[in-house]
């Protein structure tokens, strides 16, 4: 949420255990001042689903706030970490994903954030409830954001009572601007199974996957694409199929079987560093001959591309939908919704690499070149209901990757 120089990011934490409530970090700036909030919300499920909706909830006693860089309460202690994910021609990283990580507090010294939350109007200023447009005096429309009272060492510095004292709680920063944010929800249960899936593949030195991701990177020289793939015993190890036949056209994938699982394949460093329209077509056929076969862990399946510019993945987010999107490039059916299979590709060609072509011209350096593909390739899948979700590794300088979903 923007406001001229006054920002505000509001990021989701995820745990491994978590208490039951979401948890957002939220970042702002203002004249170069940065303040860290950890907001904690206790809602229903059926808050949670009106969030989802984009549907206003009131906040009032659900909401505390922590200061991350004033407080003076014990333990836990936060430290943010940056992991870059983008950078620009000249090296400088662009685009950044950051964590709120607990950490163990230094000797005489408590955690990094404190305050507390208003159980009535009077713990803030007013109430702003807005989606980001608009002024800050509670006129920024619904869905509405808020939170609890400024908060201090001693749980909370109230302030003076609202307008309304009946409306949200609002937190102010340093200079008494209200903080704006509103409950950023974890990803939903099937994008977390898959950002955990992704993780073993690329980061679980216990599993075959990894070694071969390694040998995709490091063939990214040689003038051929190479794949893996990998297939399920009965008792639920891993072993590697046959190994997809390399040509200069592409990798080309053995027919699945109900145990195959995971398939990768790299980009070398001659060919764009984006997914294919075959890539994306051939996902939804590995789904639905699962789905023909029974198979139980059809959802779980894996795309996985090894590229100059990082990893990406294909995962089923959503199974109808990847059905019925392998079912129009089969039938041909329903040609105003663009269904054959002949047509994705086409288009394909049009709107994401002759049109980043069309505008360099031979004029972009291969960095810009590479964003401009990425941007058209995105616009371009959101064209299409595939139920597919599309996913980044960022690579990491101790050889893991940290994913998380793009589209």
């Amino acid at each position: 949420m923007e406001n001229g120089d006054y920002k505000s990011y509001t990021f989701p934490i995820q745990r491994e255990a978590g208490s039951g409530k979401i948890e957002n970090l939220v970042l702002t700036q203002k004249n170069n001042q940065v303040g860290v909030y950890l907001a904690k919300y206790t809602l229903s499920e059926i808050e949670k689903e009106k969030i989802e909706n984009k549907e206003y909830v009131n906040l009032l006693n659900k909401s505390e706030f922590l200061n991350l860089q004033h407080q003076t309460q014990a333990e836990p202690c936060w430290e943010l970490v940056s992991v870059p994910v983008e950078w620009n021609s000249q090296g400088q990283v662009t685009v950044s994903m950051v964590y709120a990580v607990e950490v163990a507090c230094p000797d005489g010294g408590g955690s990094s954030g404190g305050g507390g939350s208003s159980d009535s109007g009077n713990g803030g200023t007013g109430g702003s409830n807005g989606d980001g447009s608009g002024d800050w005096n509670g006129g920024l429309g619904t869905p509405g954001g808020g939170s609890a009272g400024s908060g201090g060492s001693t749980g909370g510095s109230g302030g003076t009572d609202g307008p309304n004292p009946g409306a949200d709680p609002i937190l102010t920063d340093w200079d008494g601007n209200p903080v704006v944010t509103y409950p950023v929800l974890p990803s939903p249960e099937i994008i977390q199974k898959h950002l955990d899936d992704l993780n073993t593949i690329t980061n679980d030195n216990t599993k075959p996957y990894k070694a071969k991701v390694a040998v995709l990177q490091q063939s990214l020289n040689e003038p051929l694409e190479k794949g893996f793939e990998f297939r399920t015993n009965n008792d639920g190890t891993l072993q590697p199929a046959i190994q997809p036949i390399s040509t200069p056209t592409g990798v080309h994938f053995n027919i699945p079987v109900i145990n195959t699982l995971v398939r990768m394949h790299n980009h070398t460093n001659t060919l764009d560093p984006i997914f294919s329209a075959e890539d994306i077509t051939g996902m939804a056929e590995f789904f639905a001959v699962k789905d023909d076969l029974g198979a139980d862990d059809k959802d779980q399946i894996t795309s996985l591309m090894i590229t100059r510019t990082g990893a990406f993945a294909l995962k089923v987010d959503n199974p109808d939908t990847v059905d019925d999107f392998n079912d129009r490039n089969k039938t041909g059916q329903n040609n105003d919704y663009k269904s054959t299979k002949e047509t994705i590709l086409e288009s394909y060609k049009l709107e994401v690499v002759k049109l980043a072509q069309d505008e360099c011209n031979n004029t972009c350096t291969d960095e810009e070149y590479i964003a401009l593909l990425e941007q058209y390739f995105l616009e371009w899948l959101n064209s299409w209901d595939t139920g597919l979700g599309y996913y980044q590794g960022a690579l990491n300088p101790d050889g893991t990757y940290t994913w998380i979903r793009i589209n």
